[in-house]
């Protein structure tokens, strides 16, 4: 209800991140995708990316990793690669920061 906000570590570089699985209540073909940084105004991930996988099969890219703002719902329809079907999806922020929401239209 709060987001997710993930802790700041040290000795953090660009290709260290932290994930979040969000299973799906069944598998679908993602129409639209938003990312919300709402309220986070000074602990925001500086860029993040979205796979999904349907099943046990292989993560396959669907949002690639694109630069995040400050207090802003970032939303996405062109910019997604692979549109599923999924029954999963995992959020990826780099270095580490906090969303306040992923929302996925299929």
């Amino acid at each position: 209800s709060d987001g997710w906000e993930t802790k700041r570590r040290r000795g953090v570089t660009s290709e260290t991140h932290d994930w979040v699985v969000v299973r799906l209540t069944g598998q679908g073909i993602v129409d639209r995708l938003e990312l919300d940084t709402n309220w986070f105004k000074g602990n925001f991930p500086d860029t993040a990316r979205v796979v999904g996988r349907d099943g046990d099969g292989e993560w396959r890219e669907l949002l690639p990793r694109r630069k995040l703002m400050a207090h802003t719902r970032h939303l996405y329809v062109e910019e997604l690669v692979d549109r599923g079907p999924f029954t999963e999806l995992r959020l990826e922020v780099f270095p580490d920061g906090g969303v306040s929401r992923m929302r996925v239209f299929g």
